[in-house]
């Protein structure tokens, strides 16, 4: 998909799908629902996965391509030990709204992602 459509461009999508989830997941009620959400969140997050490879290398070249995708790696890292550190703080401080609370952080940033991916452009775009 990322090579008919673009680095970025795939990567937005990942990142409009999730978002759109994450919303859809503040109202949910049914279990079975909650949990395909869930798991399309998490295909999103391999997707991610997926693509980021080929996006840096595409930005970077393949001699910088390690060294930033090392970065990448660790800084992704780094978010999946602090998210669950926030939310427990949430959880902690906010206990009847802290998963209303978490959603909300977890869109806030995913939109933030989104909007910082139109400071890049797909090498489709610069053709």
């Amino acid at each position: 998909m990322s090579d008919k459509l673009g680095r970025v461009t795939t990567f937005r999508l990942l990142l409009l799908i999730e978002m759109g989830v994450f919303a859809s997941l503040i109202f949910i009620k049914s279990p079975i629902l909650f949990s395909v959400g869930v798991c399309l969140i998490l295909l999103n997050y391999g997707g991610g996965f997926g693509v980021l490879p080929s996006l840096i290398k595409d930005f970077f070249g393949t001699k910088l391509m390690p060294i930033v995708y090392g970065a990448a790696l660790t800084a992704w890292g780094v978010g999946g030990i602090l998210g669950p550190q926030i939310t427990a703080y949430m959880k902690d401080h906010f206990s009847e709204d802290a998963g209303l609370y978490a959603y909300k952080v977890a869109l806030v940033l995913i939109a933030l992602g989104i909007g910082l991916s139109f400071f890049v452009k797909n090498k489709k775009e610069a053709q």
